[in-house]
């Protein structure tokens, strides 16, 4: 199968980037040809262009980053020039933003478009004009039934939509023994006897990295020598607001107590050399990466009650949500669970088996193929309904 893809920046700033990166390369693995119309090169670029067939960089893929009708009529001209050349069966959006040119590429090519949401709908009820745009995708794929049924309330059918989690390659994120654990801490600066909780993401205000801080300052002088570590960026999209965000965080963090790391494309060694990973959103997040990531190295999670992380983490973990924004709430679970290693060791392996169990990268890439397939099948038995019998007398 050939499958068009689109992308932004060819970044790993955020799970959303990595998730479309190692399903691509996956599916590659698998013997589809994967062309890629993208806006800008990133650290990603070479991971990319590892695996693709033919590339294009075109400005403006998505629809947030256009100015002006002139804009959108040159980068639409190339990327349908784009779409005849790669002839793809299939166009891949892993974003709703990127629509405008992924129908474009669609209509040249005569391709169906399968949309992955990822994220929550523009607003609450759809304008008409985004019903008639999103009513021309072939299918949808949410992260979670949460993000799907808010979609359906927007106004998308609801029979267009499947719901596929996110998964992790098994094969890269794996428990450390004990003499690794304390290897992995040495190199990140980290004294091997001390305690972590690791925040790994997007810095951004949605994330509720204002509600961490806060419940920090309650536990740092409880947990004697323990560390908050913090590895990401602000959000691309957040511009200067995003710098100037980062510096009041910084300003308000105890270099005594917190370790600010920045940006980690490889995010595996930092959630190896936690005790445990805090996801403290406090907007409906459709199904954060970082919660299976780190309980796939057998680190547990405190996450917020929001979105689809209930979903991502089930039933077995439940115990450990709390509610959104109440630095309180955070701060007392995270004391009750942080020594899990020695109180309660076999938790790190509940929380393996419960993502090799139910998020695997694999299981994901194998629900992903068998819906282009789907949708590639359908896509020609209507054109196939349309197209007038040979040596009919239809006038033209």
């Amino acid at each position: 199968m050939r499958i068009l893809t689109t992308a932004d920046r060819l970044s790993l700033r955020g799970g959303l980037e990595r998730v479309h990166l190692e399903v691509n390369r996956s599916l590659a693995q698998r013997g589809h040809v994967i062309d890629l119309l993208y806006s800008a090169p990133g650290e990603a670029t070479d991971s990319w262009f590892s695996f693709v067939r033919r590339s294009a960089p075109v400005r403006c893929v998505a629809r947030r980053q256009l100015r002006g009708a002139p804009s959108l009529v040159g980068t639409l001209i190339r990327a349908a020039a784009f779409g005849a050349r790669s002839r793809p069966d299939v166009i891949y959006s892993p974003r709703h933003t990127h629509l405008v040119h992924a129908l474009t590429v669609g209509a040249v090519s005569r391709a169906p478009v399968v949309c992955h949401l990822h994220s929550p709908p523009p607003r609450a009820q759809l304008t008409r004009a985004q019903r008639v745009v999103l009513g021309r995708v072939r299918r949808f794929v949410a992260v979670s039934n949460f993000t799907a049924a808010q979609w359906v309330s927007a106004g998308i059918p609801e029979d267009r939509v499947s719901v596929v989690h996110n998964g992790v390659d098994i094969r890269r994120f794996q428990p450390l023994t004990e003499g690794e654990l304390g290897a992995t801490r040495r190199q990140l600066g980290i004294d091997p006897a001390t305690r972590v909780v690791l925040y790994a993401g997007r810095l951004d205000p949605r994330k509720g990295i204002d509600v961490l801080l806060e419940a920090w300052k309650l536990l740092s002088t409880e947990l004697d020598g323990a560390r908050l570590v913090v590895a990401g960026a602000p959000s691309e999209y957040l511009g200067e607001r995003g710098d100037a965000l980062l510096e009041g965080w910084r300003h308000r963090c105890d270099p005594a107590t917190t370790v600010l790391l920045g940006h980690t494309p490889d995010p595996i060694a930092v959630y190896e050399a936690a005790d445990l990973v805090v996801v403290p959103s406090v907007w409906t997040d459709p199904f954060p990466l970082a919660v299976l990531e780190a309980m796939a190295v057998g680190v547990p999670v405190v996450a917020s009650r929001v979105g689809g992380i209930p979903e991502a983490l089930g039933a077995r973990f439940r115990s450990h949500l709390v509610e959104p924004g109440r630095p309180a709430e955070l701060a007392a679970k995270v004391r009750e669970l942080i020594d899990w290693r020695t109180r309660s060791p076999r938790l790190g392996h509940a929380c393996r088996d419960h993502v090799l169990t139910h998020f695997t990268l694999d299981r994901m890439v194998e629900r992903l193929e068998a819906l282009f397939v789907r949708a590639v099948l359908h896509h020609k038995s209507m054109a196939s309904t349309f197209e007038p019998r040979r040596g009919s007398n239809t006038r033209q």
